[in-house]
C-alpha cells in the first residue's frame, strides 16, 4: 500500500512539473505572438516568402530581423565562428572580427526547435574569450530567467558581472535584444582585465536562438593580418607547407590554436623560408611573426 501511494504521489510531482514547464513555454509563445501581432498585425512570414516579397516597405522589425540574420548567415566566414560544447569549461583565444554564438553556433530562430538554437542540455556552459576586452550582441535570445546568461569581467566566473538576467540578477528576465539595450543602454559590454567569461545555463526544457557577438576588441592579438609591411605568407589554407617570405629578416615564427596553446615554435633568422605544418590537426591558427623587431598576427587555416 505504502508503495503505491509513493509511486502516485511521484507521478503527481512529475505530472505538476511536466504542467507547469508546459504552461511556461505557452506563455513565452503567446508573449512573442503578441510582439509580432503588435508590430505586424498579422502571423510572421517564412524566409522565402520574405525574400520573393515585391514591397520591401513592408517589412515588419521582426521580419527585418529575420532578414539581417538570414543575410549574415549566407554571406558569413565559417573559420571566424566560435561556438562551445554544451557543458563544458572551455577558453578561446579570438582575434577581433570574429564571432561568438551560443553552444547551438550559427544559426537559430524565434522558436524552440530550429537549428541553430542552444542547446536544451539542462547543464551549465562556461566559456572564457581570452584577451577580448569588448563585445557587441548582434542578436540575442535566451528563455530567461529559467535560463540565464552571466557575463564576467575575468578569466573566471569570480570576476565583476558585466551581464546577468537570472533571477535577482541587474538584468533579471532580460529576454530579447530590446531587453539588453532597455536594461545596459546599448548592446555593447567593455571589461578591463583582458577576458571576458560566459556563464550560460539552461535547462531541458526549452531551446531559443541564443546569440551571436561580435569580438569588437582582442587586444594584441586583434590586429590585423600581416600587419607587417612586406611581409607575405602562402598558400593559405593548406595542407603541409606554408611559404614565408619577407624583405626583411624573419626571425622566428610561433603558431597558437584557439584555445591559445603553443601548438609549433621555430627560429627562421632568413627572408624566405618553407614552413611545415603537416604535424597540425586540421583547423583555424593564429601565427604570431617577429620580422626585424616587428610583429604580427596572421590566420592561417590547416587542411
Amino acid at each position: 500500500m505504502m508503495k503505491r501511494i509513493t509511486l502516485l504521489w511521484c507521478l503527481t510531482v512529475c505530472l505538476t512539473a511536466n504542467i507547469s514547464a508546459q504552461t511556461e513555454i505557452s506563455e513565452f509563445a503567446a508573449e512573442r505572438e503578441a510582439q509580432i501581432e503588435q508590430q505586424s498585425g498579422k502571423s510572421i512570414s517564412t524566409i522565402e516568402e520574405l525574400l520573393t516579397r515585391i514591397d520591401k516597405s513592408s517589412y515588419t522589425a521582426i521580419e527585418r530581423q529575420m532578414l539581417d540574420r538570414y543575410i549574415r548567415m549566407q554571406n558569413r566566414n565559417i573559420l571566424a565562428d566560435i561556438t562551445p560544447t554544451a557543458g563544458e569549461t572551455e577558453t578561446f583565444t579570438p582575434i577581433t572580427g570574429d564571432f561568438f554564438f551560443d553552444t547551438g553556433g550559427p544559426g537559430g530562430g524565434n522558436w524552440s526547435g530550429e537549428p541553430g538554437n542552444y542547446t536544451s542540455c539542462g547543464c551549465v556552459t562556461t566559456t572564457t574569450l581570452a584577451g577580448v576586452t569588448e563585445i557587441e550582441f548582434l542578436d540575442f535570445m535566451v528563455f530567461a530567467p529559467d535560463d540565464w546568461l552571466k557575463i564576467y569581467d575575468g578569466v573566471d566566473t569570480t570576476g565583476p558581472v558585466l551581464f546577468d538576467n537570472s533571477t535577482g540578477g541587474a538584468n533579471e528576465a532580460d529576454r530579447w535584444m530590446s531587453d539588453i539595450i532597455a536594461s545596459n543602454g546599448s548592446t555593447i559590454f567593455v571589461g578591463t582585465s583582458g577576458a571576458l567569461t560566459f556563464e550560460l545555463s539552461v535547462t531541458p526544457v526549452i531551446d531559443l536562438l541564443g546569440w551571436e557577438v561580435e569580438i569588437l576588441n582582442a587586444g594584441d592579438l586583434g590586429a590585423n593580418e600581416n600587419t607587417i609591411e612586406g611581409f607575405s605568407y602562402y598558400p593559405n589554407p593548406t595542407d603541409e607547407t606554408l611559404n614565408l617570405s619577407s624583405v626583411d629578416r624573419i626571425e622566428n615564427v610561433v603558431i597558437y590554436n584557439l584555445l591559445g596553446q603553443q601548438v609549433l615554435s621555430q627560429d627562421i633568422n632568413a627572408m624566405s623560408t618553407a614552413l611545415t605544418i603537416s604535424s597540425l590537426t586540421t583547423g583555424t591558427y593564429l601565427m604570431k611573426v617577429t620580422v626585424n623587431g616587428q610583429e604580427g598576427v596572421c590566420r592561417i587555416i590547416k587542411n
